[in-house]
């Protein structure tokens, strides 16, 4: 409640200080980070060596899919990890979340990393690898949303869509630095990148866990939450209210997330693999990923703050759009055997994918209201990301086979257009929510019943 000059942080956005907006930011960044480098390098892994390592007894190519499987089997607990970091997150506050999913994904990457491999313990490897993926897995399905709703709620309404973007650069950041270090690693010659140097990346996370820790430990909660607390305004089943009275949005969520997840898959692990499969090097494939999320991490956070200024809808629609140009010209790019027009290919990729992207975070986030908000945005993105960028290794690395192998590639192709236009409709059923409050989300008469 408030009263006489006391500002109503749900009416305001939520407004802190600047600086506490600032390590709000710095916060959801590094967190992003560390938790997408752990991700990504995993990925990254499992298409140039994770493959020999853990499952030699296969053929290459199939070695390939059953190392994208374990991949996938990341991405299908998220999901769960939403599920089960949607109580305390809507429940608890988002601050203290995020120090628990910090840590797990530190302890899940730091133990692959010192994993034996097949010729050590046979099949014990491969059992342990999908185990310590699962874990990782369940850490991001809380970090994400976590994340994205501290930079939300803290922010002023006109700078929304510019501040949730700090969680997406993290994304894309990570993504960079394991794309970075990897190429580093790959430099090594090939028995000592096989025997140890591959181990490095994911060793490596336990200094970006301290550093993200000593910020994180600085954060407040989201007043927006913290207001929601106070006036007993929160849920008592934050999953029974979400799936009873949000499904509609949760449903668009899941849309949006659906096709730009596929295309990060896309545009990441699997042209990685695939340019290795046209006789790229493994370095030169790794460079093509590395300046194309250079170029996504520059034109992420403007499409972020053109959103808050035209709508989250039109910028939106114009990357998607983008994408399916970018997805047709990709290939004719890796095929021409030069490399400079395959970097050229690779980054429209993530020019397009970061203009579409950019804008989520805060849009996705503004169509729950706080009670419902953390569960919202963290399941219906995790279960948008495991049908897209989760299963997309596998069913990209599958569909190139039955379609008759390298430069077949035309199942793969519309696949990822039938995922982009997937997307174009959930920008369709979503409401343009950039030039209102988040106070405009919340439900005007909520169940009391459910509520305490």
């Amino acid at each position: 409640m408030s009263t006489g000059n006391v500002e109503h942080p749900a009416m305001n956005g939520g407004r802190r200080s600047t600086r506490m907006q600032r390590r709000v930011q710095l916060s959801a960044y590094l967190g992003a980070l560390v938790e997408w480098y752990d991700f990504f390098i995993y990925g990254f892994a499992s298409a140039v060596v994770l493959n020999t390592l853990f499952f030699p007894e296969l053929d290459p190519a199939v070695g390939t899919i059953a190392a994208f499987a374990t991949l996938a089997a990341g991405y299908l607990t998220r999901p769960l990890g939403a599920l089960l970091f949607t109580h305390f997150g809507d429940r608890i506050g988002r601050a203290r979340v995020l120090v628990i999913t910090l840590m797990m994904m530190g302890i899940a990457s730091t133990l692959i990393g010192l994993l034996p491999t097949y010729d050590s313990i046979g099949i014990w490897a491969p059992l342990l690898l999908v185990a310590l993926r699962l874990l990782q897995g369940i850490s991001a399905g809380g970090e994400y949303g976590g994340a994205v709703l501290l930079t939300v709620e803290h922010a002023s309404d006109n700078r929304r869509g510019f501040a949730a973007s700090f969680a997406q650069l993290g994304v894309f950041s990570g993504l960079l630095l394991a794309n970075g270090v990897f190429i580093v690693a790959s430099l090594l010659p090939d028995s000592v990148f096989l025997s140890w140097g591959w181990r490095v990346p994911f060793l490596a996370s336990v200094v970006l866990i301290a550093i993200a820790a000593w910020v994180r430990s600085g954060v407040t909660e989201s007043p927006v939450f913290e207001e929601a607390r106070d006036a007993k305004q929160l849920a008592k089943r934050p999953l029974v209210e979400l799936f009873r009275s949000q499904w509609r949005p949760l449903l668009v969520v899941v849309l949006l997330m659906f096709g730009v997840s596929s295309f990060s898959a896309f545009e990441s692990s699997f042209i990685t693999a695939y340019a290795k499969l046209l006789g790229f090097t493994t370095t030169e494939a790794l460079a093509m990923t590395l300046i194309g999320t250079v170029l996504g991490v520059i034109v992420l956070p403007l499409s972020a703050l053109a959103s808050d200024r035209v709508g989250r809808r039109p910028i939106v629609t114009i990357g998607v759009v983008l994408m399916i140009v970018a997805a047709a010209l990709v290939f004719p790019a890796l095929h021409a055997g030069s490399l400079i027009l395959a970097i050229v290919g690779v980054a429209a990729l993530w020019v397009s994918h970061s203009s579409a992207f950019g804008p989520l975070a805060a849009w996705m986030s503004e169509l729950f209201p706080t009670k419902s908000r953390f569960g919202g945005v963290s399941i219906g993105y995790q279960i948008g990301a495991t049908a897209g960028s989760g299963l997309f290794p596998l069913i990209g690395a599958s569909l190139l086979e039955v379609g008759g192998g390298v430069g077949n590639y035309g199942l793969v192709l519309g696949y990822v257009i039938v995922g982009v236009v997937v997307t174009l409709v959930g920008t369709r059923m979503a409401r343009e929510t950039a030039h209102g409050t988040l106070a405009d989300s919340e439900e005007t008469a909520p169940s009391p019943a459910n509520l305490v």
